[in-house]
């Protein structure tokens, strides 16, 4: 099958694009954060997508053309994440308060998916013994 190098180039920006959009409002963890279930559904997506990088191609000139279209994507997206702080706001999101004051923002906790369980060990492991010791507390985008 020979399919042209921009519809190639053009499926990997797309799709590229797709997964940023996928990912941004699933919400996302670091890779050291991954559980079992979000690295399968990682490697899954991967299997699932790469047949539509190349059209069906599966030539070894595809396959550089469609690693090479996703490293130029990766290399802007970067790029024009730092030069704009709105689309690195759209791209990452941003740091919310989780403790104010010495209470939790429970809506945080809420729509970060975070067990009083987590909240708490996180904190023994940062020295602090009581949710009340905290004056603000953080969370940034990537857990």
């Amino acid at each position: 099958m020979d399919i042209h190098p921009l519809i190639i180039v053009g499926r990997v920006f797309f799709i590229y694009l797709a997964l940023l959009v996928i990912l941004r409002v699933t919400g996302r963890s670091t890779l050291s954060q991954l559980r079992p279930i979000d690295f399968i559904t990682m490697l899954l997506m991967s299997e699932t997508v790469g047949p539509a990088l190349t059209a069906g191609d599966d030539s070894l000139w595809a396959g550089i053309l469609a690693a090479f279209a996703l490293c130029v994507a990766s290399a802007l997206t970067a790029w024009v994440s730092y030069r704009s702080r709105w689309f690195d706001h759209v791209i990452d999101g941003e740091a919310q308060v989780l403790i104010k004051h010495g209470r939790v923002v429970e809506e945080v906790l809420r729509k970060r998916h975070i067990t009083d369980e987590a909240l708490r060990t996180a904190l023994h492991q940062s020295g602090v013994l009581s949710v009340s010791e905290v004056e603000r507390a953080f969370i940034e985008p990537d857990g």
